[in-house]
């Protein structure tokens, strides 16, 4: 169990989930952002720029820290790891993760570095793990998450968000790496046992190229989407993204947070999370996960990965599925949400799968 836990950018919604489930284990807290004081939190906090050159926490080698914001550069969490501590990693973003991920690898600080923590990444690394576990004949995995607007994200969620609709990233498809633009490719998931299934539309989690990599040639396919519900949301954005908008969104992302913002909460707190395999014969297995509000359902699976990692056994770069299962991540979600609920379903099918340039089930 960490001494105690540094949660940087933790002003935010899923930060102030985070401090108060640690707090309930009796976990020393503590908040680290730019704000001089973090109003209406218990939790002592540091005032600290994580993206100024030369600044740094005083951590033990039995703290654990939390990274929520992508202003923490790499020196920091370079110094971090320097001094024995454990950094959890929550980016989705793969033009953060990766770099980190390679300064770690070069660089052999004594700590331990935890990344994918968090629904997307990390639940469903956590779901595709366990999938190609226990259905070894798999080649294609297709990863859906539909998440729920009944609650706003957040700013910096939203922010996020934009971004990666302009985005053109490289994807494993059917055994050679794309270039895979936001909204190229679209596929029906089936998030509601009792609903017909929902399209979501090809989008960049860092998982996409992560898992790509833990399988290695194991894997001919690796591809994430995203669904919002209100299910309208996904076919006026996905309209947008033919229609070329995505970049010019990316481009306009502060003033377009800024707007969004301002709208009220639409549909559902949920979300829903469907990791579905394949293969060559096109038989298909598939894990379901139905869950509560987004940023309560990041902080239940960080906070789950906090208690589980041992601060006094360094084990250098790692992944959440190092030091959590789907069961364990599934009753962190439970005492968060109790009505979380997660099927595992197999199908088998006679036709062969469609060979070419696009897995079998997805549509341009």
């Amino acid at each position: 169990m960490a001494r105690r836990v540094w949660l940087l950018g933790g002003s935010g919604k899923v930060g102030g989930h985070v401090a108060r489930m640690l707090a309930a284990d009796g976990i020393a807290v503590t908040t680290v952002s730019r704000r001089r004081h973090n109003p209406g939190s218990p939790h002592p906090h540091v005032s600290l720029d994580l993206a100024a050159p030369g600044t740094a926490l005083p951590l033990g080698a039995d703290d654990v820290a939390i990274n929520l914001t992508e202003a923490t550069t790499t020196d920091h969490v370079l110094a971090i790891l320097r001094q024995g501590a454990t950094l959890l990693e929550t980016s989705a973003t793969e033009e953060y993760v990766l770099p980190t991920r390679d300064a770690v690898r070069a660089a052999r600080p004594p700590g331990t570095l935890v990344d994918c923590v968090g629904v997307a990444p990390g639940l469903t690394n956590l779901m595709a793990h366990e999938l190609v576990r226990t259905h070894p004949g798999i080649r294609h995995l297709h990863i859906g998450g539909e998440l729920g607007l009944g609650e706003h994200a957040g700013a910096a969620a939203t922010r996020w968000f934009l971004d990666g609709l302009g985005a053109r990233t490289a994807a494993k498809v059917n055994g050679t790496w794309q270039e895979v633009p936001t909204g190229s490719f679209s596929r029906k998931f089936a998030f509601h046992p009792d609903r017909p299934a929902r399209r979501a539309i090809a989008y960049p989690f860092v998982e996409q190229t992560l898992l790509a990599e833990d399988f290695n040639s194991g894997i001919d396919t690796v591809l994430t989407y995203l669904a919002l519900s209100p299910p309208w949301i996904t076919r006026l954005l996905s309209a947008g993204l033919r229609l070329g908008a995505g970049p010019v969104a990316s481009r306009r992302a502060e003033s377009l947070t800024r707007f969004l913002m301002r709208f009220p909460p639409l549909g559902e707190t949920s979300t829903r999370i469907v990791v579905e395999g394949e293969d060559h014969a096109g038989n298909r297995a598939s894990i379901t996960l139905e869950t509560g509000e987004q940023s309560r359902a990041t902080a239940a699976i960080i906070a789950a990965t906090a208690r589980a990692v041992d601060p006094m056994r360094p084990a250098g770069l790692t992944t959440i599925v190092d030091w959590l299962t789907v069961d364990d991540a599934v009753a962190a979600l439970k005492d968060a949400h109790p009505r979380t609920r997660l099927a595992r379903t197999a199908v088998d099918r006679t036709e062969t799968a469609i060979p070419g340039k696009i897995p079998n089930g997805v549509t341009p």
